[in-house]
């Protein structure tokens, strides 16, 4: 009986660790599905993309010498938060990371971002710098999300109305 229970309990415990790596499988299949379709997406021109980008390198001092860049103004081919992804407006009033994406972080040679085109277009100058900045330090600095609301690296960077950006900025870069 005992040996019966063991090789069920392998079964089940086999079985449920197959599960969960079957959903991350088809989870690195929709995140390549989405940068390939990035990749083949229209290209929009906006200036203020490279005024805000100059902005960012003289304030943070950032020290862009051997690297690639590119920031692509383009329409999302469908919604993508890390977690799930489906054909949605971005809510424009949490002016969430559902904007932009950096997939250049973690490769320091590299600063690759894409930015939604339909969302970007609505934004104020104010967060579209605040889009840029955040998926620039991303790329630039790697820094991930974090739980503050009035931090420019929040997911929800646009729910704190007390914000100022180039302070923020300023703080991030000079850890203080």
């Amino acid at each position: 009986m005992r040996y019966s229970i063991l090789k069920i309990s392998i079964l089940f415990i086999g079985l449920v660790i197959l599960f969960f790596w079957s959903f991350s499988f088809q989870e690195q299949k929709k995140v390549n599905k989405f940068k390939n379709q990035l990749n083949e997406a229209r290209v929009y021109n906006d200036p203020l993309i490279d005024e805000i980008y100059t902005d960012f390198i003289t304030i943070s001092n950032f020290d862009i010498t051997d690297q690639d860049v590119s920031i692509q103004l383009v329409e999302f081919p469908f919604v993508f938060d890390w977690m799930s992804m489906y054909k949605e407006e971005t809510n424009l009033d949490m002016l969430n990371d559902l904007m932009g994406i950096a997939l250049g972080m973690w490769e320091d040679n590299k600063i690759n971002i894409y930015l939604n085109y339909n969302d970007w277009r609505k934004l104020s100058l104010k967060n579209k710098r605040k889009i840029l900045y955040h998926e620039l330090l991303h790329d630039c600095y790697n820094l991930e999300h974090v739980e503050n609301s009035c931090d420019i690296m929040s997911a929800m960077i646009n729910s704190c109305s007390d914000f100022d950006l180039d302070k923020n900025l300023y703080v991030i870069i000079n850890n203080e």
